[in-house]
């Protein structure tokens, strides 16, 4: 009988699926930097954020919420940390040994998606879309040295859910 979490080809049940969340501020200089878990005031909650951890408490209601993540980045990390260690890159390889990637953005408008994914014209720095076809097109060309005789064929999907209906972004004409 096979257990339930049997790693796929040796790869362990962890590696398989990972949640990361990018936190934005809603308001400039909003952090306390004198505390080792920064803290982030909005009204009457308080946000204590760790590697992994992200704790909101309301004093006045005497709640308390934690929710645990594989990765908790502040709103300062770049874009650049952000795509190298939040296992996006990691996904890119593993699409070229064969396995399915899939990197899913989700949060209310105006939490930060289209600046993670690196969607808006005039931005500084790539976002996870340029990095992620960056790698994936170095990577190819590495093979393609190995490979002489070999072609590969890149198919790309942008979807985006909005109003219970599934867009590509990529697509010029939408049905």
């Amino acid at each position: 009988m096979k257990k339930r979490g049997t790693p796929i080809k040796g790869r362990p049940c962890h590696e398989r699926i990972k949640t990361v969340i990018r936190l934005r501020t809603g308001e400039e200089g909003n952090t306390n930097s004198d505390r080792v878990n920064k803290q982030y005031d909005s009204q009457q909650y308080q946000t204590y954020i760790s590697e992994n951890q992200i704790k909101i408490t309301n004093e006045i209601e005497q709640t308390e919420y934690q929710f645990a993540f594989d990765r908790v980045f502040e709103p300062e990390v770049g874009q650049s940390a952000f795509y190298k260690e939040s296992g996006v890159e990691g996904i890119i390889r593993q699409v070229l040994e064969g396995f399915n990637g899939f990197v899913f953005a989700y949060g209310q408008s105006g939490t930060g998606k289209t600046h993670t994914l690196g969607l808006q014209l005039q931005q500084r720095e790539q976002g996870l879309i340029l990095n992620s076809a960056t790698t994936l097109f170095q990577l190819l060309a590495q093979r393609h040295q190995e490979f002489t005789d070999h072609s590969f064929d890149v198919h790309v999907g942008v979807p985006a859910v909005y109003c219970e209906s599934i867009y590509d972004l990529l697509e010029t004409q939408q049905n």
